[in-house]
């Protein structure tokens, strides 16, 4: 049978129940923080978006989203944020466009949490735990940007995988290498099915994320730079299907050879220009924190 099993581990000390608790407390104090911040620059460039959407487009096409989203005109819409938000810029009422775009992403994220496929909204960081005779193993489902940071924990966890359809790694002796074919039987096997297996470690609290309303006063995070909010933006002016070669499939090489194309990159020139005539971009955390405050008076 073959046997591939990846984002698999070992903890690196034998711990006690007990400390093993304590562990988990601390990472999920971690993943909290990482997460909170990662969500907040999704936030901020959100927020981005609208800001230099309206200095692009204007009042007209404002007002035209504002009665396209009002529930009243689309009433099988499924996102109950849209209409406040686009009415709020309208308003220029940008403190009110940063909370209801924060909240419409926390009730993204809880919601692609049940989800079984994956995307950049998936914050999900769950351990399998399996506890063997002389060693705890663990496997890690989830976010791929907390996995790095799971792996980055050296004191804490030691790559642990192993498949059966290659030689092993350089780095692996052969005994430890069936050493590790045995463990995984043992761990999961028959059915290989990691969940019928020891126990779960969910640390990350999808559905209880709280919003950073006053963002001054957490620790700063970056912005997304002019030119990514230039390709936010571009769409909104002139759709990029009227251009010239724009291909009708999803396949990867179609697009990558449309965008080194000669009506792609006149596109951009073009679009770009009458972006940066109209638009003035906010690019430090400082600065936008001034935009979400609410005025006095």
């Amino acid at each position: 049978m073959s046997t591939k099993i990846y984002n698999a581990y070992k903890f690196a000390h034998n711990y006690s129940m007990f400390e093993l608790s304590q562990v988990f407390d601390s990472l999920r104090m971690e993943i909290k923080d990482i997460c909170n911040r990662d969500i907040l620059q999704k936030v901020i460039k959100k927020t981005l978006y609208f800001y230099n959407f309206k200095q692009v487009n204007g009042d007209v096409l404002i007002d035209e989203m504002v009665i396209n989203t009002d529930p009243k005109n689309s009433p099988d819409s499924k996102d109950r944020y849209i209409h406040s938000i686009w009415k709020a810029v309208q308003e220029d009422k940008w403190a009110a466009v940063y909370i209801d775009v924060y909240m419409q992403i926390i009730d993204k994220i809880s919601k692609d949490a049940k989800s079984p496929f994956r995307d950049d909204y998936d914050y999900r960081c769950t351990l399998q735990i399996i506890p063997m005779k002389a060693k705890t193993l663990v496997m890690y489902f989830g976010n791929p940007m907390l996995r790095d940071y799971m792996e980055s924990r050296h004191d804490l966890l030691i790559d642990y995988h192993y498949q059966n359809q290659t030689d092993q790694p350089d780095d692996i002796s052969d005994a430890e290498w069936d050493m590790r074919e045995k463990d995984w039987d043992k761990a999961i096997g028959p059915d290989y099915i990691p969940k019928q297996h020891g126990f779960t470690v969910d640390l990350f609290d999808t559905d209880n994320i709280m919003p950073i309303f006053v963002p001054s006063k957490a620790k700063p995070v970056s912005l997304p730079d002019i030119e990514h909010q230039m390709y936010s933006i571009r769409n909104t002016l002139c759709s990029i299907a009227d251009v010239q070669g724009c291909p009708k499939s999803q396949r990867y090489s179609d697009w990558l050879a449309f965008t080194e194309s000669k009506p792609y990159k006149q596109w951009v020139s073009d679009c770009n220009k009458m972006i940066q005539k109209k638009c003035k971009f906010i690019t430090s955390f400082n600065e936008f924190c001034e935009l979400v405050t609410p005025k006095k008076g």
